[in-house]
């Protein structure tokens, strides 16, 4: 149930935000990348001992899908002008 309810909740959402559509475009790259992110985040942003782990968690979640996305946009951008608009999806029909 739970699953049908996030699906329908997810096209409704993208038929009135172009946003989703967009991150949905890259979203493999934004599998592809995040690990790489985030060990790189867990390495340069230093916890304290005495701050909260949730608090501390969050942080690394947010800052991984804001450092994931924007690299992603720029990897996709670079790939469009390099080999073309369609170069990624006619690579997957091939």
């Amino acid at each position: 149930i739970a699953f049908i309810a996030l699906w329908n909740v997810g096209e409704w959402l993208s038929r009135r935000s172009q946003i989703f559509a967009t991150i949905g475009k890259l979203s493999l790259l934004i599998y592809l990348i995040h690990p790489l992110v985030f060990q790189f985040l867990i390495r340069i942003i230093p916890t304290l001992s005495n701050t909260n782990q949730i608090i501390y968690g969050m942080v690394i979640l947010i800052c991984t899908l804001v450092v994931t996305i924007i690299v992603s946009w720029i990897i996709d951008q670079i790939l469009s002008k390099l080999f073309g608009k369609n170069a990624i999806k006619s690579s997957k029909t091939s």
